[in-house]
């Protein structure tokens, strides 16, 4: 367990370094650490909890159909209504912040379809198979 926290804070150090030297004016590469630091310590607490990792799955899945509304938006403004020139989730914002958000979306997608498709049925694991590739071509 000592080595996992060791994990997490040679993560915070390194991106903490990035930031020092990043040499960005105004200080605008710390937004950039904040954001690295809290989601690093999001992931050391749930490592730390005693969740198993059923219950770790389910959170990991609530997130996932989560992006199909903003995503449905952005393809309905890029395809229908013709308001933005390229897919942006309106939750998100810029469009390469959106292709981040969705990659890892398609990462999570994909970690979830591979670690219970033994354990459920057939329509559902005909959903898992179909977020990872919806995300993809969102993505794309």
């Amino acid at each position: 367990m000592a080595s996992l926290g060791l994990d997490f804070l040679s993560y915070i150090a390194s991106a903490f370094l990035s930031a020092t030297f990043a040499g960005i004016p105004n200080g605008a590469e710390w937004g950039g650490f904040r954001s690295i630091l809290i989601s690093t310590d999001l992931a050391w607490l749930l490592s730390r909890t005693k969740y198993e990792s059923k219950e770790i799955t389910w959170i990991v899945w609530v997130a996932i159909p989560g992006t199909l509304p903003p995503l449905a938006w952005g393809l309905i403004e890029l395809m229908v209504i013709h308001t933005e020139g390229s897919l942006e989730l309106h939750s998100v914002g810029h469009m390469n912040h959106s292709a981040i958000y969705l990659g890892i979306i398609l990462g999570a997608a994909l970690s979830v379809a591979l670690s219970i498709r033994r354990d459920v049925g057939f329509i559902k694991r005909l959903g898992l198979i179909f977020h990872p590739f919806y995300f993809l071509s969102a993505s794309s």
